[in-house]
């Protein structure tokens, strides 16, 4: 999930930016209920500076094998 507006990383997000944070959250409660409903487990996650291959804060949504 990427949010409309560009933020490098969540390191750049700014007190304005608070609106498209909730935003954010809101989709990602209801996207990470949907995958847990149906598959019975997942991970939510997000990456900061050298881990971030994508310099735009985005979150990932997994289910599966265990991510270790």
């Amino acid at each position: 999930m990427i949010p409309k507006k560009h933020l490098s990383s969540i390191y750049g997000v700014k007190r304005g930016d608070m609106l498209i944070m909730v935003e954010i959250f809101e989709v990602l409660q209801q996207n990470s209920a949907k995958i847990n409903a149906e598959f019975g487990a997942c991970t939510v996650s997000t990456n900061v500076g050298g881990y971030q291959t994508t310099k735009h804060m985005h979150w990932h949504v997994r289910y599966g094998e265990k991510i270790r």
